[in-house]
């Protein structure tokens, strides 16, 4: 018996669901930009340059509002593994995109994250169906899981 194939009885080990790990990593991801344009909020606090339409003078209320944001999307790719912690990572798409209020900039990079956290949803879905397809059609390779 070759080393790609089992051998009888070998317990194979299921692979993680794509989903989780396209949004869950997305998030996390999100969570190094939230900081990120914290900073920049933080350091453009004093200035009239890259600035958007809301003003936030208080250096305490900057790193709060990022700080909770942060930790939220943190919690967040946690829970994946459900469907309302897919919702809610959905949510949570809205205060990272209008991060941009504060640093027009994010307008731009927050929509990309948007659009990333889409195909994660969509590309995820597919990947985890076309491997149920693939294990009903191939059962001796399926993992046997108790």
């Amino acid at each position: 018996m070759s080393k790609d194939q089992p051998a009888p009885g070998d317990r194979i080990k299921a692979k993680k669901s794509a989903l989780v790990q396209f949004t869950s990593t997305t998030l996390l991801l999100e969570v190094f930009l939230v900081l990120f344009a914290t900073m920049v909020v933080w350091a453009l606090r004093d200035s009239e340059f890259g600035r958007g339409p809301l003003r936030i003078d208080s250096s305490a209320a900057i790193w709060v509002l990022g700080g909770v944001l942060v930790l939220v999307l943190l919690l967040l790719s946690r829970v994946q593994g459900t469907p309302a912690g897919r919702a809610a990572g959905t949510v949570a798409q809205v205060p990272v995109l209008a991060m941009g209020l504060l640093v027009p900039m994010m307008f731009l990079v927050g929509g990309i994250f948007v659009v990333l956290w889409i195909y994660a949803l969509r590309l995820g879905s597919r990947v985890d169906r076309e491997r149920a397809e693939y294990d009903a059609a191939h059962p001796e390779t399926a993992p046997n899981i108790p």
